[in-house]
């Protein structure tokens, strides 16, 4: 289950906040892995909120995470376009 922590920190864009901060290092993917009840992941949260760099960040660092659905079935992407956050969609097609 996501840390309530990384999920407020991905939806106001702190970016300096971990595991945002460390995202290179390899051996936190599982904390990138953890989903919401809704399965929602946090590249999901990033991208609906429109939050350009924590996005490009995931995107580039885990790729598996654009393609990753949520239990309705929508991407990253989808919660990008829903809710018009052209900057985050357009990250998400480029790295695509």
């Amino acid at each position: 289950m996501m840390d309530v922590a990384h999920f407020e920190a991905v939806r106001h864009g702190n970016i300096n906040d971990f595991p945002f901060s460390e995202i290179n290092n390899r051996d936190l993917s599982g904390i990138f892995d953890k989903v919401s009840p809704l399965e929602n992941s946090l590249l999901h949260v990033a991208a609906g909120s429109g939050n350009l760099q924590i996005t490009k960040r995931m995107a580039n660092q885990f790729p598996f995470l654009m393609t990753k659905k949520n239990s309705e079935g929508n991407t990253p992407l989808h919660f990008a376009v829903r809710a018009a956050k052209l900057n985050t969609a357009q990250v998400l097609v480029n790295n695509a």
